[in-house]
């Protein structure tokens, strides 16, 4: 049985610097992970609800409802269908207000009150229980399934994304077109008067993220844009991430090989933490000297040649650090 390390049932639970030292233990391994067959493991406890299936529950007015979150790959929604004063409703993200189940019908295009009550079955129960839902949907107005599209649509809600690790990336406001932006603005930068947050409270810039980034249309200069542009890029090389934007000269190379560069480069060695794990007692970090050069007059294309001794010397390892 695997045994979480530094744990009471660990050999090195209770050893100072010096004995884990001697039993070849780095002092600065925080533990609290399993070794599965040379690989570190960690458990991850997750508690999530029951998704895809339809929860019958009251709240705290007694009142019967049942919800269901539907999950896939690309979305996630709870849809809940609640009784309150004997009619019955839908409430959905999309919509500000609770809607009348009869109206959700009719959209769906149910218009016959009586098919619905089929629908539903035919037990009379169910036609006292909708008989108060047709009665609010014809107070409504709504008979056909066009008008309760159109009363669906007037209720729609504006979406207000406030979490944090959202991409946000700053953009040039435009008027019809026309940048926010003037030359003398230009100018108190230069000048040191003005700077990037003056820029920003100003409302000559501001930050899109992916949602508000579907509904823009964005220039990638002033001079190509049109009187329905409604930002401007700084500049484009900004579209590029982080690892894109490192790649020398990426216009000239074909798009897979950025695409592979994008994913390699992160696996390049990097300072993570450097603050919290007490890094700056170990050493990190190499120079290598790289020659470009022909080899015994053969080319070995995507090949290098390393030196032996360099090797024995211990050019290459590295040391990775995890943390959960």
């Amino acid at each position: 049985m695997p045994i979480m390390l530094r744990s009471c049932c660990c050999v090195l639970y209770g050893k100072d610097e010096a004995q884990l030292a001697e039993l070849g233990e780095c002092p600065l391994d925080p533990g609290g992970y399993f070794v599965i067959k040379g690989t570190e493991k960690v458990m991850l406890i997750q508690e999530q609800l029951s998704k895809n299936r339809i929860i019958i529950d009251s709240d705290k007015k007694g009142n019967i409802n049942a919800s269901v979150t539907s999950s896939t790959e690309e979305r996630k929604s709870k849809t809940v269908i609640l009784m309150e004063k004997g009619q019955m409703y839908l409430h959905l993200n999309q919509f500000v207000n609770k809607i009348p189940i009869m109206i959700v019908m009719k959209a769906m295009g149910m218009e016959s009150d009586q098919e619905v009550v089929q629908m539903v079955g035919r037990d009379p129960r169910y036609s006292d229980l909708l008989l108060p839902s047709i009665r609010e949907c014809a107070k409504h107005g709504v008979y056909t399934k066009q008008q309760a599209l159109e009363h669906l649509e007037a209720k729609r809600c504006v979406y207000i994304a406030s979490d944090g690790g959202r991409v946000c990336r700053p953009l040039v406001i435009a008027d019809k077109g026309i940048s926010r932006i003037k030359e003398h603005h230009m100018k108190e930068l230069l000048d040191g008067v003005r700077t990037f947050d003056d820029f920003l409270r100003d409302g000559l810039m501001e930050y899109l993220d992916v949602n508000e980034e579907n509904n823009a249309l964005i220039a990638l200069y002033e001079g190509k844009s049109t009187p329905a542009t409604t930002h401007i890029e700084i500049e484009p090389f900004t579209i590029l991430g982080i690892c894109a934007g490192l790649i020398p000269f990426p216009h000239h190379n074909q798009s897979p090989r950025n695409t592979y560069q994008c994913a390699m480069g992160k696996q390049a060695m990097g300072n993570i933490a450097y603050n919290q794990v007490g890094y700056d007692k170990l050493g990190a970090g190499q120079n290598a000297t790289v020659a470009v050069m022909s080899y015994s007059g053969y080319d070995i294309e995507d090949a290098i040649v390393m030196n032996k001794s360099s090797l024995d010397r211990g050019f290459g390892r590295c040391i990775v650090l995890k943390r959960y």
